[in-house]
């Protein structure tokens, strides 16, 4: 019971902070004639292996490889189980979950690979002889207590790497192959990575070196990781907002459909949502309908304001324009002599040069926008901050307003992980903070003591 309280704990740290809790890792390095050994156990010496390569245009590693060893050595292992418990077992690789990496925006040939490869490399073998059965028994103790009900999908993007989770043992990791025989075990729980080290050390004539380490960078391992964690938690579970809960759920349909845009569009209308929330519960107003950075710009600006004071607000400079014009052409026909050309040339600038002013004015505000890094608001925690920092650019990078500029960039799995690991760190801090408010006192003295509480939070 205390195991599964403090997984629950490490999973809940884990989103909440990534790079702050890390994941563990164990990098385990057969010998060669060990990676011979576990090819010809598997019925894998005769595999070419080069069949599987491929190369991704965007990768500057050159090429990359699936990983195969381990879903051949758990297809090998559900074979020990007898045919009609079998049939309680989920499957190791479900059908769905092969068209579901249709829809994953991974290009053509990585999916022709992809079909290929999941139906030769991990096709439970219908029946073992005595001496597989033999050389597999011990290993097959430890997986039968530990790794039984696992699935295991191909991480997208990364075919070289799979997510392995277990929703009946509470289990994820990930587990990445190299062309070398190398195999690297990712986990929020360094138990995990031990269980595996176990398994491999029950198999026959393998030797093997191992380093074990905790990781907290680069950052790419953990987001590709926040996704699976998040749904072995269960978002329920940390966090009670329905809009909230609605908005993640969303954003895993579209990611299960492979529509990262989408699913990035769901998230910062849901953030938008939230810093609204935050703008009229502080500031007893109500917030104007805009994008999000424009939102947390007017949030900080106001919470400034009442700070230290409303400052004078700037006039527009085509405003002043428009006001001197004006005024010269009404004192040019109130003249006993008017200037009919100078009057004529300013209604010109006034009705058609102004107005083509303005409308460039608007779309390098637009622009402006999307390329402007977000200011710090004072009223959130420094990791809110930077939270919101990493999401605004994914947001706009989005939106149907630069669909109108120009066209919307596409965006990849691990950039939409980091923008939904942005939303629920503002979802969570601002779960907590609405507890915090003192709603006795005025909104001044509300709102410093909302600063001075995120700045200690800031600084611990």
């Amino acid at each position: 019971m205390e195991n599964i309280r403090q997984q629950k704990t490490d999973y809940i740290q884990f989103l909440k902070n990534p790079q702050k809790q890390g994941v563990w890792s164990l990098t385990i390095q057969p010998d060669p004639s060990s990676v011979v050994s576990l090819r010809t156990l598997l019925n894998l010496q005769d595999t070419p292996f080069g069949r599987y390569h491929f190369q991704d245009s965007d990768d500057d590693e050159g090429y990359d490889t699936p990983a195969i060893i381990v879903p051949r050595l758990f297809s090998y292992l559900r074979s020990f189980v007898g045919q009609k418990n079998r049939e309680y077992l989920p499957p190791l690789f479900a059908s769905e979950r092969e068209s579901w990496m249709i829809h994953q925006g991974i290009p053509r040939h990585r999916f022709s690979f992809s079909r290929r490869y999941l139906h030769e490399i991990t096709e439970e073998p219908k029946r073992l002889g005595p001496e597989k059965k033999r050389a597999l028994s011990k290993a097959f103790t430890v997986f039968k207590g530990s790794f039984q009900t696992c699935v295991i999908q191909p991480v997208p993007e990364r075919i070289s790497t799979l997510d392995i989770t277990s929703d009946k043992e509470d289990t994820y990791f990930q587990v990445h192959e190299d062309t070398e025989g190398r195999i690297t075990v990712y986990a929020l729980q360094e138990e995990t990575c031990l269980l595996f080290k176990k398994l491999l050390e029950a198999l026959p004539d393998i030797r093997f070196s191992c380093e074990s380490r905790k990781v907290f960078s680069p950052e790419s391992q953990l987001l590709a990781m926040y996704m699976p964690a998040l749904k072995m938690t269960i978002p329920r579970r940390i966090l009670r907002d329905t809009s909230v809960l609605r908005t993640i759920s969303q954003t895993l349909s579209e990611v299960r459909e492979g529509s990262f845009v989408h699913a990035i569009r769901a998230i910062g209308i849901g953030a938008e949502e939230l810093i609204v929330e935050v703008f009229e519960t502080y500031l007893h107003d109500k917030a104007q309908e805009a994008p999000l950075g424009t939102l947390l710009s007017e949030l900080n600006s106001r919470i400034q304001e009442v700070q230290s004071g409303a400052k004078a607000k700037t006039k527009s400079p085509s405003g002043n324009l428009k006001k001197t014009l004006g005024g010269i052409i009404t004192s040019e026909k109130k003249s006993a002599n008017p200037n009919t050309s100078f009057s004529l040339l300013c209604e010109t600038v006034l009705q058609g040069i102004v107005p083509t002013i303005e409308q460039l004015a608007t779309t390098v505000a637009e622009l402006e926008e999307v390329v402007a890094k977000p200011q710090r608001t004072i009223i959130f925690p420094s990791h809110v901050n930077r939270s919101l920092s990493d999401l605004v650019p994914l947001r706009n990078r989005v939106s149907h307003r630069i669909d109108r500029l120009g066209s919307a960039r596409t965006v990849t799995y691990l950039e939409t992980a980091l923008a939904l690991k942005s939303y629920i760190v503002l979802a969570l801090w601002w779960q907590d903070e609405r507890k915090e408010i003192d709603y006795r006192v005025g909104m001044k003295e509300a709102i410093k003591k909302a600063i001075d509480r995120n700045r200690i939070e800031s600084e611990t």
